[in-house]
Formats: structure tokens, C-alpha cells, sequence
């Protein structure tokens, strides 16, 4: 059976049993889970969970399908206070960072599964430590030796997986870099649908201890962006009918003006969408980017009466008052969310993904993904890739999605999705495409990126020394690749969690290019790691990539 195929089967039979599943069920399911994938040290640590009467988990009822689960009697908090209370203490070091367990492979976005989280103390780990499961590959092992070290340690999470997870959101901005200090969020949330998330915001100085400040109001997770003067930038989706509909809300700037000497408390914040409670005015699937002049953008996809599917953009630059709204299309047919965005000298860039609600499966259809961009003033798009014709559209609803959307230093514009076109599979990643343009250019370069060595799930650019790299992550690998996939190295650490989704400081959120390491975050997705769901923090010497 495929390691996908195995993963939803086992989590297909613990959330479709009638009785309420024993908790040593996910225990051995867990172990199942983890040694079908080749993750020896993983089976055996929940295996001992078993033996154990599962004890790890005995602080939450296993979820019923209704998704009615006991309320956490503990959660991830920065402090002594609640950490649902948005202005509670900031600057509360983590003395022992609290983590959360490992993690799976691809998830539905808007899954509404809940879970709490009885969050174990500090695991942190300087990881040079480079596991070796069956899954590797042809990846090449490193000499950690003879390398600059990577860092890896267990960072705070969420104690629900949905729909407000600190995961969720891969098309979104969630960590960014200003010489020594890192900046990243932890959404606090419960299994209560009436109580507001808190999107809190957490510093790291060098190698110091992770620290949090102030929280805002959410109910999804939001974006983070950095300008050239060091003012950190927090955008975020606040509900104001949460108690009826938690997509009905606001769009919140809050900004820290001496973020550059650590202060994550002062911020000055201001409505760029504003909303009365009675209509989407804008979408939870918020994107965002900054330019190297300055300009921040925020996008979504939107579905108005007056013009039916759209896809919008805000846009400030450093010397504006006031947020500029622009239409990047209207009557779309489709709604096109997630959109990955992008700030240019000539203009914006933005990559959705179809996501069109299927409501007699209650699934979404992602068969295709539109690149809009504006020049001079003026809007156009074209369809990258549409499969809605393709054998497997009729049979599976999802066969696509964006993985990146990048700018080097040449001006060439990259853009990077994934196929699902395995038969039979619903989750495996059949193969990797990269479009290029150069600048000045209207053609787009396609060519498949050759990855059949290694199980990969996403892939990110990074631009160093005028090259270009991924970061790839597997159901519980992380690797260092080659634009053209003929070299990786396997940089797993040895507490890594399963299936992370993958988050990167880059200079579509603000980081420069000069920065000589790359923050990445290993966030879980995986249901039924809930409520001890592990996070990593990697920090990855840009050297190394010169390695392979």
C-alpha cells in the first residue's frame, strides 16, 4: 500500500467507527503509521505510548465524527495567562519550549477536524543529528562534520488542527528574518467555536530562547512581513460574527515600529478591509509579499454579488496614507484561492489554485491554477496549467496544487506546482513542475523536476549566491536540492515531525538576500497527531547549499 494510501486508511478507520475509539487504537494505528513510512525511532516511541496505556494522550477524548471533543484543561501559553487572552503579558520567555508530536502528509485545507493538546515540555535539539529511515533514497549523507551546524528545535503549536491550526495556510508568509532576530507566530486556539483564536507573536535573538509578545484576535492564521527599516508587519483575519460564521471578518494591520531592538509589544494598527457582520468582504485565505521599495500587498479570492468570482488585491507603498484596492479579475467562473503573492519592480504577482466547493461530496476541485499580473497599471491572466479535461478530473477532485512563487535576482519569475496523478492515489505527488520567465519575457520555460529517487510532498525556492535551491519536505523528511532535482542531501533531524508543511524567510516576506541563514518552520498538519502535535524551528546555514 502507498505511504499516503496507508496513512488516510488508518485515520479513515479511527474517525469512522461509531463507538468512540480506544486511545491505544491511535497508539498502535501510530505505529502502523510510522513504520510503514520507513521511521524506525518513531514506531518505537509510540509503540512505548502503547505499552503504556497510551498516557501521552489521556489528557483528550479521541475525536467523534461530529467533532465534539473534551475541552483542553491546558494549552500552549507564552505565560501564566490564558493564551486566548490577546493582551496578556509579551515578552514571556519560553524557559522550556513546549512541542508538539509528529506529523503526516497532505491535508484538505479547510477540513474542520478539532483536536486539544496536552503539550510536552522541552525537546529542543542543536540538530546536526541526521536519521537515516528506508525512504531516503539516493539522498547523499552529509558529513556534519565538516559542515556549519544546523539548528533544530520544538517550537510552540496549536492545540486544534482546524480549521485554524498554525499550519494551515502554506501559500502565507509565517516567518521572517532581521539579522539575528527571527519573527514568527503561534495561533492559540481551542476546541470552543465561540472563543477567538489568538495569533501571537513570538522573537528569537540569536541563539536565545524563543519570546512571546502581543496576540490578536483571528480565526485563521494570518501573514508576517518585514520592511527595510526592521518594522515587522502582522496581518490578520479577525472574525466579527464568530459565534454564526467564522469566515465572516475584517483584514487587521498591526505593525511594531521598534521591532528591530526586539519589541514585540509596541504596534500601531489600522482596518484595510472593514466588515459589518452580514457579508464576506474579505476571504480567510489571505496572501501577502513585500517589495524590496517597500510596497506590501495583500491578496484573496473574493465572491461578490455584483461580480461574481474575483480576485483582489491591496496595496500600500512606503510613502502611502491609505491601502489602494485593485481588481485582478472579475467573473472568474471559479473561485481561485490561496493565492501566492508577489511584489515586482513592475508591478504584482499572484499564483491561486481553483478551489471550487463540490457540494454533494463536500470536497473542493483543485484542476487548475491561474497567474494573474499586473503591469503599468493593468491587469491580465492566463492559465498555467488546467486539467479539467484529464482523465483522472471526473474521478478525483484533486489533482493540483502551487507550491511557490519566487523572483531571483535577475528578474526571472519561477513558479513551481505539484501533479497528483497517481492512479488510485489521492495523495501522492506524481511529479514537480517549474516555469521560468525571464525578464521582459511573456513565455514561460516548463520542465518536470526529476525526483523519483525520494517521496516529496513540497518544495520551496531559496537564492543563494545567485543559484537557485529547493527546500523539500517528505511525510517525515526535510532535504536540500538542486534547482534541477540531480543532488539532494537529506537534512532530517532526528526529532522531526511527519508531513510538515514548510515555511521559509525569503524576500517575498522581507528577508534580504543577504541574510546568511534561512529560517524554515516544520509545521504538523497531521490529524492524529493532535493534541501533541510536534513543530520544529530549522535553522540552515546558507553554506550549506553551495555542499551540493
Amino acid at each position: 500500500m502507498q505511504r499516503g494510501g496507508l496513512a488516510h486508511f488508518i485515520v479513515f478507520l479511527g474517525v469512522s467507527c461509531a463507538a468512540p475509539v480506544p486511545l491505544k487504537f491511535f497508539c498502535v494505528a501510530s505505529v502502523l503509521h510510522r513504520k510503514a513510512m520507513g521511521t524506525l525511532a518513531a514506531s518505537l516511541v509510540v509503540l512505548a505510548c502503547a505499552t503504556a496505556s497510551c498516557s501521552a494522550v489521556t489528557a483528550a477524548e479521541p475525536v467523534s465524527e461530529a467533532g465534539t471533543d473534551t475541552p483542553p484543561d491546558s494549552r500552549i501559553a507564552a505565560d501564566s495567562t490564558s493564551p486566548l487572552d490577546a493582551s496578556a503579558p509579551a515578552d514571556a520567555t519560553l524557559d522550556t519550549m513546549q512541542s508538539d508530536a509528529p506529523h503526516d502528509g497532505p491535508v484538505d485545507e479547510v477540513a474542520r477536524e478539532n483536536g486539544v493538546m496536552d503539550v510536552p515540555a522541552n525537546d529542543a535539539t542543536a540538530a546536526d543529528a541526521f536519521s537515516e529511515a528506508s525512504d531516503a533514497g539516493d539522498a547523499t549523507s552529509v558529513d556534519a562534520s565538516a559542515l556549519d551546524p544546523i539548528f533544530t528545535e520544538a517550537i510552540p503549536g496549536s492545540l486544534n488542527r482546524s480549521p485554524d491550526g498554525t499550519w494551515w495556510g502554506y501559500h502565507q508568509s509565517k516567518v521572517v528574518r532581521n539579522g539575528s532576530l527571527v519573527f514568527m507566530y503561534v495561533v492559540e486556539n481551542d476546541n470552543d467555536a465561540k472563543t477567538p483564536s489568538i495569533m501571537r507573536i513570538y522573537k528569537k535573538d540569536g541563539t536565545g530562547a524563543w519570546t512571546s509578545g502581543v496576540g490578536f484576535a483571528c480565526s485563521r492564521p494570518g501573514n508576517l512581513l518585514l520592511d527595510s527599516s526592521g518594522v515587522l508587519h502582522a496581518f490578520v483575519f479577525e472574525p466579527t460574527t464568530l459565534e454564526t460564521n467564522d469566515s465572516i471578518g475584517k483584514l487587521k494591520h498591526y505593525w511594531f515600529p521598534s521591532a528591530s531592538t526586539g519589541d514585540i509589544t509596541t504596534n500601531l494598527q489600522e482596518t484595510i478591509v472593514d466588515n459589518q457582520g452580514t457579508l464576506e468582504t474579505v476571504n480567510i485565505r489571505v496572501g501577502a509579499a513585500i517589495g524590496t521599495n517597500d510596497t506590501m500587498a495583500v491578496a484573496f479570492g473574493l465572491y461578490t454579488v455584483a461580480s461574481g468570482h474575483t480576485e483582489q488585491l491591496y496595496s500600500k507603498a512606503k510613502s502611502d496614507t491609505s491601502w489602494t484596492k485593485s481588481i485582478a479579475g472579475t467573473n472568474q467562473g471559479h473561485d481561485f484561492f490561496y493565492p501566492f503573492v508577489l511584489v515586482t519592480s513592475s508591478g504584482f504577482n499572484l499564483l491561486p489554485i481553483q478551489d471550487d466547493l463540490v457540494q454533494a461530496t463536500n470536497s473542493n476541485l483543485y484542476q487548475m491554477i491561474r497567474h494573474y499580473e499586473q503591469k503599468a497599471g493593468t491587469w491580465s491572466y492566463e492559465d498555467i496549467v488546467d486539467l479539467r479535461t484529464h482523465p483522472q478530473a471526473s474521478t478525483k477532485d484533486r489533482l493540483l496544487e502551487q507550491s511557490d512563487l519566487f523572483e531571483d535576482s535577475s528578474g526571472t519569475l519561477h513558479y513551481v506546482y505539484k501533479e497528483i496523478l497517481k492512479p488510485n492515489n489521492l495523495y501522492d505527488v506524481s511529479a514537480f513542475k517549474h516555469g521560468t520567465r525571464t525578464k521582459g519575457s511573456s513565455t514561460w520555460t516548463v520542465q518536470s523536476i526529476d525526483l523519483t529517487s525520494v517521496t516529496i510532498n513540497w518544495i520551496r525556492l531559496v537564492e543563494v549566491g545567485g543559484r537557485l535551491y529547493f527546500v523539500g519536505t517528505s511525510w517525515f523528511r526535510v532535504y536540500l536540492l538542486k534547482e534541477d532535482g540531480t543532488a539532494l542531501t537529506d537534512i532530517t533531524p532526528a526529532n522531526m515531525n511527519m508531513g510538515p508543511y514548510p515555511y521559509l524567510s525569503t524576500p517575498r516576506g522581507g528577508t534580504k538576500s543577504a541574510e546568511t541563514q534561512l529560517d524554515v518552520l516544520l509545521l504538523d498538519s497531521e490529524q492524529l497527531d493532535y493534541p501533541n502535535a510536534r513543530n520544529l524551528y530549522m535553522r540552515i546555514p546558507k553554506s550549506r547549499f553551495g555542499a551540493l
